[in-house]
């Protein structure tokens, strides 16, 4: 079954037409004698991770190959690589210093299920740019390869060429998908005669956890592999056709004087990014954020990379930056959260190999106009993370010199206040669409329920459509909806034929609403399938809010369970008027309160009146006199956008009106 699911999203991504996709869907059922209904509408997909105009060799690789060959020891955890930088063409690849011909291996820091240190190296069927290495679907065959600048071993003499490993850490799916029984990930070396030798091969077991991290060292035995221009190299066995079989790994370690129990490393390092800084959101709208004030706890991890007892105290150090925007103007603001504090529950002891989630002790003040000033368009907070761990002083660093293993003590993490809210962090690791022509996404959204009205105007919203099966300029209807239930409900709003461009890698479109309106505490944006190709939108995994996204299929919603992360989708906030004409205007005051719970009241005599929903259907109600007033109470609110009709003689007055 998972084959057929590979073949399926293959086709979905290949085929630029919907009959081909329709065709393409019914010759893998009709052949292989699958129900195409058991299969998921709503897939992961991969996307473009570069501009292939941006690709290029690596600088270094030129400099190296006429210099001399590297020195022991060789370390690398990729924790210093680059990473989600769009104007740097050597980010997200090996750095060239170190390897060599590895641009297609991916290096990221979402993959990777509580690795070591932050980032990993992703091994996987796609190359540089994020295509598939073969168009035949059932293709197999070697993929990514990470491969090290030449080493010199002849300057190892001796007895200590008896102690020459070669260690790392390997990890089976993480957050990609799982290999097949029959796929590898294999190591080899390169001998005095120029030819690579296989010295281990890690094939996929039953017993693997993808949450898991496991540690291997080989050693670099024989001779032949003592010359100056050594070379070790890792790669994958699988699935050509696309973003399978994934493996990560992090921390490869080759030096002398090691043993083959020899895993233990000096080290105390940040191993997670750290987490938002408003409950599940990176970004919200600034004037919400002022209206509540409110903050939730931000946590990262520490990894204790060291395997004995020896007691060293770690503790860590926090910063926060901000930035306050009045009209484009920025006022630069510093404060130290953090100056010292102990990490984990042992006054900064950390066990062996143990890894401790840290609670930010401090967190920024919104109360602070310096950190928050109340008359700022924009806010930019940028939390910097440090792990204070004695490693520049252990003794043992000595096996890491010239590295500095302070190198992966720091992290910071960015969030925006502006007028949208925002579930990504702006990088897209993979995308999600639908695979069936027709079907429906709906996201959901909360807003603070205690904010004022006139700040809940939803007036557009950005998406992030990659341009990876983007043949062409397509149409794409967009809908949004109020909430029933915890599902999505009845239609507030819909944009037909929105034509989806072609942008840049991580670019945002701005998607208009014409006539902005308010919104409940929790409503929907979603899109409907096209019937001219698949269409996918952004999909970032280092937060997981797919309980969130709603699959419209056979007729009723579901909660998907098949993708996890967070849609590149951000719903926009702001000033409009929402009345249909200036004499609605002048008379709003004769419908009040407006927003309500279903229980309003209307002013003065009328001969008539009816309540609709946007798309014309209408809504019971019972009307009870109160002197020159009449009380409504509808039967059955509903959250969302009404429209009254108050017919006053030979006079028709609309209302726009909001259940809250």
């Amino acid at each position: 079954m998972k084959i057929i699911k590979k073949i399926l999203i293959r086709y979905a991504v290949l085929l630029p037409s919907a009959k081909s996709l329709v065709f393409g869907i019914l010759l893998i059922t009709l052949s292989l004698g699958f129900i195409s209904s058991a299969l998921a509408q709503f897939e992961r997909f991969p996307l473009q991770r570069k501009n292939p105009t941006s690709i290029s060799k690596p600088k270094n690789e030129v400099v190296r190959k006429k210099g001399a060959p590297l020195s022991l020891p060789f370390w690398d955890d990729f924790s210093f690589t680059p990473i989600n930088d769009t104007s740097n063409v050597e980010s997200n690849i090996p750095l060239a210093t170190l390897w060599a011909k590895s641009e297609n291996v991916w290096i990221n820091d979402g993959l990777g299920i509580f690795p070591p240190t932050i980032n990993v190296a992703s091994f996987d069927g796609l190359d540089v740019t994020g295509l598939p290495y073969s168009d035949q679907i059932l293709a197999n065959g070697f993929r990514d390869t990470l491969t090290s600048q030449p080493i010199n071993l002849a300057e190892v003499v001796g007895s200590d060429t008896n102690t020459v490993y070669l260690s790392f850490f390997y990890q089976w799916q993480g957050n990609g998908e799982p290999p097949d029984p029959s796929d590898y990930m294999r190591i080899e070396f390169k001998n005095n005669v120029g030819v690579w030798e296989n010295v281990m091969t890690i094939y996929t077991k039953s017993t693997l956890d993808k949450t898991l991290f496991y540690d291997t060292i080989i050693q670099v035995a024989g001779n032949k592999f003592f010359h100056d221009a050594f070379q070790f190299r890792l790669k994958n066995y699988g699935r050509k056709s696309g973003p399978y079989d994934t493996w990560n790994i992090d921390y490869l370690y080759l030096n002398k004087g090691r043993t083959i129990n020899d895993n233990s490393f000096p080290d105390r390092a940040a191993a997670s990014s750290i987490s938002s800084l408003f409950g599940q959101f990176y970004a919200v709208p600034v004037k919400h954020f002022f209206a509540l004030k409110q903050i939730d706890s931000v946590t990262f991890d520490v990894k204790n990379l060291k395997n004995n007892t020896d007691f060293i105290s770690v503790s860590y150090y926090a910063k926060a930056r901000y930035t306050n925007y009045i009209n484009a103007i920025p006022t630069l603001y510093s404060k130290t959260l953090v100056s010292n504090k102990a990490v984990g529950d042992l006054g900064g002891i950390m066990l062996p190999l143990q890894r401790v989630t840290v609670k930010l002790d401090q967190l920024p003040d919104p109360n602070d106009v310096l950190q928050f000033d109340p008359a700022a368009d924009s806010i930019q907070v940028e939390l910097n993370m440090e792990v204070i761990s004695g490693d520049e002083i252990d003794a043992s660093k000595d096996a890491f010199f010239p590295y500095d293993l302070r190198i992966n003590d720091t992290i910071s993490t960015r969030y925006y206040l502006d007028n949208y809210y925002a579930y990504d962090d702006g990088i897209a690791e993979f995308s999600a669409g639908l695979t069936k022509t027709g079907n429906r996404l709906a996201y959901q959204f909360n807003r603070p329920a205690n904010i004022p009205d006139s700040l809940a105007v939803l007036i557009g919203f950005d998406i992030y459509f990659p341009n990876f099966t983007l043949q062409n300029n397509r149409n794409v209807d967009f809908v949004i909806y109020n909430d029933v239930a915890g599902k999505p409900g009845q239609i507030l709003y819909t944009i037909p034929s929105y034509q989806v461009k072609r942008v840049g890698l991580n670019t945002f479109q701005y998607v208009r609403i014409g006539e902005p309106f308010f919104v409940g505490t929790t409503y929907y944006i979603g899109w409907k399938a096209p019937i001219d190709g698949l269409i996918v939108v952004g999909l970032d995994i280092s937060n997981n809010t797919g309980d969130k996204m709603h699959v419209y299929t056979n007729g009723q919603w579901a909660i998907n369970d098949a993708v996890e992360g967070s849609l590149m989708i951000r719903p926009h906030f702001g000033k409009a008027d929402v009345v249909t004409s200036i004499a609605e205007q002048e008379e709003s005051q004769d419908v009040f309160p407006n927003p309500n719970k279903g229980e309003f009241y209307v002013r003065g005599k009328y001969d008539r009146m009816e309540i609709i929903t946007l798309t014309g259907q209408s809504i019971s109600f019972t009307t009870q006199p109160m002197d020159n007033n009449d009380r409504i109470t509808i039967t059955n609110p509903t959250s969302g956008l009404y429209i009254l009709k108050i017919i006053r003689g030979n006079q028709l007055q609309t209302r726009k009106m909001v259940i809250d």
